[in-house]
C-alpha cells in the first residue's frame, strides 16, 4: 500500500509541476533523467516509480507503522482496536507502528497517547 500510495503522490506532484501556471510563473521543468537502477523498465511507468522508490525512499524524520491497527477484515492490519497482535496471545504492540496513517508532525505526542491508552486497557484486561 505505501508504494501504491507513494506513486500516486509522485504521479499528482507532475501533474501540478505540468500545469500552465507551474511552468509559466514558476518554470518548473522535469528532470527526464532516468534512476540508472531502473532503466530496464519503461520510464515513468508504475514499474518504473515502484523500482525508483525502493531505490531512493528513505526516512527523514520520525519513522512509524509498521504494525497497523485496524479491523479484522483488514488483511494489512496486524493489531486490533485493543493493541493486540491478532494471533499471538498476551502481545500489545504500544508505539507509533499502530497507526494506520502518520502524522505529519513530531511523532511524540501520538506515541504517549497510545501508551496512556495502552494503560487503561492493560487496567482494565488485569484489574
Amino acid at each position: 500500500d505505501d508504494v501504491k500510495t507513494l506513486i500516486q503522490g509522485i504521479k499528482f506532484a507532475l501533474k501540478i509541476g505540468n500545469t500552465a501556471a507551474m511552468k509559466n510563473d514558476f518554470q518548473a521543468r522535469f528532470n527526464s533523467k532516468l534512476l540508472p537502477g531502473c532503466k530496464h523498465h519503461t520510464p515513468w511507468s508504475d514499474k518504473y516509480w515502484e523500482c525508483f522508490i525502493r531505490h531512493m525512499a528513505s526516512s527523514t524524520y520520525h519513522p512509524a507503522g509498521t504494525c497497523k491497527m485496524g479491523p479484522i477484515s483488514d488483511a494489512y492490519s496486524v493489531v486490533d482496536h485493543r493493541l493486540k497482535v491478532r494471533g499471538v496471545s498476551g502481545l500489545r504492540i504500544v508505539d507509533n507502528s499502530i497507526m494506520p496513517t502518520i502524522n505529519a508532525g513530531n511523532t511524540h505526542a501520538p506515541a504517549v497517547m497510545i501508551a496512556e491508552h495502552a494503560a487503561d486497557l492493560i487496567k482494565e484486561d488485569w484489574g
